[in-house]
């Protein structure tokens, strides 16, 4: 069937954000296991939620081909079930894909803490999601009676007031909403305190706390919650179908940003190393640092024990707490590295 009214435009869009979603989903996979070798439950949970999200997708293509997008009147008596049956499908799978997508961030997370209360505070938002979802999930399917008639309202009998429905869509979308916030913010509690460069611990904390625009689609989602159930569904959807895809997709985004970080850096260090090779070849040194009598020269050294974080390594490298441990190991040699620091001073030898 030819796809009319806002179809088109629905599934037009949403594609778009599935190839964006594949896209960074390719990007942090082969960030993780080529560039830091550390690939983990967070970044399945990712991959999960990126194929949710093409499944929620697959199902909107598939009733927009039917009729999703345009009035109901418009729309043959026979077609209406299915095309709202497709579509509840969708929805089932944006419900979790959001909440997956939020547990990547978590996961993420606590890689990067070392207390308990922090531990703790990640955790409490990641059950929420989790619970939320599957109750909103349920009351979407089971709120009417018989369930045939959540996408065959025609049924005689019928009624879909067995549970609030539309107070749990309230409830998960606060939920989501409150999540993105969460963790947008909660980063600068324990990342502004470390010890690393500034400009460091900006670009970092400003690429995690990109999710305030997550949390700026769920809100317009949450404010188009009555069209799930107006009579005239299949149009009257059409916003909340799109809002929860750009907030899925802006989710994955936002934490893609800051995982593939290392992918970039390598990059740039390529062309940093690229020039310095440059600089080396050329006849002349004058734009070459060389090292003039008196200037002393540092060297640092690390044991095998551990390693020191540095602007080329992976967020992991940077704050985990093994590496925070290494750093105090003058200190406590049992809990890491030894890192020694030699200076040398260059000396005239024309003197000599």
């Amino acid at each position: 069937m030819v796809m009319k009214g806002d179809g088109p435009m629905v599934v037009g869009l949403m594609w778009s954000m599935a190839v964006l979603c594949t896209l960074f989903t390719v990007l942090r996979t082969y960030t993780r296991t080529v560039i830091v070798k550390s690939f983990g439950a967070d970044d399945i949970v990712f991959i999960v939620a990126c194929l949710m999200f093409i499944m929620y997708t697959i199902f909107l293509t598939i009733s927009a081909s039917i009729g999703f997008g345009q009035n109901m009147w418009e729309i043959p008596d026979v077609d209406v079930p299915p095309t709202v049956l497709y579509s509840a499908i969708g929805q089932t799978f944006s419900i979790f894909g959001m909440a997956i997508a939020k547990w990547s961030l978590g996961l993420f997370l606590l890689r990067l803490v070392c207390t308990t209360m922090h531990k703790i505070a990640i955790w409490l938002p990641l059950v929420l999601c989790f619970l939320t979802s599957v109750l909103c999930a349920a009351f979407f399917w089971f709120g009417c009676a018989p369930i045939e008639a959540v996408w065959n309202r025609a049924l005689p009998g019928s009624h879909c007031n067995v549970l609030p429905r539309v107070p749990m869509y309230y409830v998960y979308g606060s939920t989501l909403v409150f999540t993105d916030f969460y963790f947008a913010i909660f980063p600068w509690f324990f990342i502004w305190k470390l010890n690393m460069k500034k400009r460091e611990k900006i670009v970092v904390l400003c690429s995690m706390s990109l999710g305030i625009f997550a949390a700026a689609f769920g809100i317009l989602r949450c404010s188009q919650i009555s069209g799930l159930t107006s009579p005239n569904f299949l149009k009257a959807a059409v916003r909340i179908i799109l809002f929860a895809a750009a907030e899925q997709c802006v989710t994955m985004i936002c934490i893609g940003i800051p995982v593939c970080r290392p992918l970039y850096r390598e990059y740039l260090n390529r062309l940093a190393s690229r020039d310095s090779s440059n600089c080396n070849q050329t006849s002349t040194i004058r734009d070459c640092h060389l090292p003039t009598t008196g200037e002393l020269i540092r060297h640092t050294s690390t044991s095998e024990a551990g390693f020191y974080a540095d602007e080329n390594r992976s967020d992991e490298e940077v704050f985990a707490c093994e590496q925070r441990r290494s750093s105090r190991a003058a200190v406590d040699p049992e809990k890491g590295a030894i890192r020694g620091t030699e200076e040398f001073e260059v000396a005239d030898t024309t003197k000599a």
